[in-house]
């Protein structure tokens, strides 16, 4: 089961477009909130805008989810949300919070494609940390950057969905554009 963590609040950039791709694919999730939910494989916290940063960043103080990523769970960050939980895992963030422009990134020795809201660092678009037994995954891409890239959807949760070919293919002519 794949989590969405605050969705009311973090789903500035459509990150909610994942879920609904997920649950369309036959993959379970659940919006992570306050009260404990057993079972997750992983989570997002989409994009927050300037004060959901802030709603976010109180609402995540000593919460369950922080400890769960230093027991094995991976948490993928995305956009703006990405500084906010860095700095309460203690980790170094490269996020900023301007707005917006296409870009194409290589990670692990995939390409990676998404738009960046943000002053970042060009060579650090997408950033892993060990928490424990587990990982945090920034990522100031947005786009849903799950959906337009399969095999980082792959990367961070271990799922193979459905083929969408034709979303790459029109993220991949934007770089030419």
């Amino acid at each position: 089961m794949i989590g969405f963590v605050y969705p009311e609040i973090c789903n500035q950039q459509g990150d909610q477009g994942y879920r609904d791709w997920l649950d369309a694919n036959g993959i379970a999730t659940a919006s992570v909130g306050d009260e404990r939910i057993a079972e997750l494989a992983g989570a997002v916290v989409g994009d927050v805008s300037e004060r959901g940063a802030a709603i976010l960043a109180e609402s995540l103080q000593n919460h369950w989810l922080l400890e769960e990523v230093g027991k094995g769970l991976t948490l993928l960050a995305i956009g703006r949300s990405s500084k906010v939980v860095a700095d309460l895992l203690d980790v170094e963030s490269s996020a900023g919070s301007y707005k917006s422009q296409f870009a194409r990134f290589e990670f692990a020795g995939l390409q990676i494609y998404g738009y960046v809201n943000g002053l970042f660092d060009q060579r650090q678009l997408i950033t892993e940390s060990k928490i424990g037994k587990g990982r945090f995954i920034q990522c100031a891409l947005t786009g849903p950057v799950c959906v337009v890239n399969q095999s980082f959807e792959n990367y961070c949760f271990g799922l193979q969905t459905a083929e969408r070919d034709d979303l790459v293919a029109h993220y991949r002519s934007l770089v030419t554009d």
